[in-house]
């Protein structure tokens, strides 16, 4: 039985280490090929983080994000959501924070 679980748990870390590398390697060429940093896939889309204004808590520049788009109302302090700006000097531009 534990030889079991063991074979079980192998193949499943397997599997999810192969779609993370898929992923980055979907988004990297993306962003190479079609001068865009946002791609949707399996529901999430996958960000290459442009700046370092998160580096002191959370992810630096060059750093690959993955996004989920949840409701609104599940939102808490703490959350970090990436969304696009409405305001007049970076509008339309994608904008991750943190809420505080």
């Amino acid at each position: 039985m534990k030889k079991a679980l063991d074979i079980t748990k192998k193949v499943l870390v397997g599997l999810v280490v192969a779609v993370a590398v898929f992923m980055m390697i979907f988004t990297v060429i993306s962003v190479t090929t079609f001068n865009r940093n946002d791609r949707n896939l399996f529901g999430y889309r996958a960000y290459i983080v442009n700046s370092d204004s998160m580096a002191a808590t959370d992810f630096n520049a060059g750093d690959l994000i993955l996004v989920k788009e949840v409701a609104p109302s599940t939102l808490v302090e703490g959350d970090i959501i990436t969304f696009m700006s409405q305001d007049t000097d970076s509008f339309g531009e994608t904008i991750t924070h943190k809420i505080r």
